[in-house]
């Protein structure tokens, strides 16, 4: 793997950890629309 690779693996890695974040945050709101949304993007960028 070229470093270049290796960058956006960890990118990936770090944006999916917001993500996960951002969707347990949405989830304690109790807001299902945005908790919903964040679900989706989980699975587009699934690794």
């Amino acid at each position: 793997m070229t470093e270049h690779q290796k960058k956006q693996v960890v990118d990936l890695c770090q944006r999916r950890k917001k993500r996960v974040m951002a969707k347990k945050q949405a989830e304690s709101v109790s807001s299902t629309s945005k908790g919903k949304d964040v679900q989706d993007d989980l699975f587009k960028f699934d690794i």
